[in-house]
């Protein structure tokens, strides 16, 4: 196989990720701006929330030094789901070569 075309499928198919973030986004933000989706804001505890996210994705070797009790209102659903996916998607490109 041309080690060309491996490269540039390894590339394809890094970016299916990224791309399928962005889509999963795009399609939230639709249906908010719709109406068919509705935020309900609660008192969350800022820390437990970006804990409860970064295990989401799996970013057990990373360490949020945030201080316990601070608090803010957020849609709980979302600060596990949706709300830090565009930046928390793996994009990883292979490097040119």
């Amino acid at each position: 196989m041309n080690p060309g075309r491996i490269t540039v499928d390894h590339q394809i198919m890094g970016g299916v990720p990224c791309v399928t973030g962005l889509v999963e986004d795009l399609v939230e933000i639709s249906r908010f701006d719709a109406g068919t989706a509705k935020l309900v804001p609660d008192d969350t505890d800022i820390a437990a929330a970006v804990g409860r996210c970064l295990r989401a994705r799996g970013w057990t070797n990373v360490r949020a030094d945030v201080p316990s009790g601070v608090t803010a209102r957020l849609d709980p659903a979302a600060s596990t789901s949706s709300w830090p996916t565009w930046s928390a998607t793996p994009c990883a490109m292979a490097p040119r070569q």
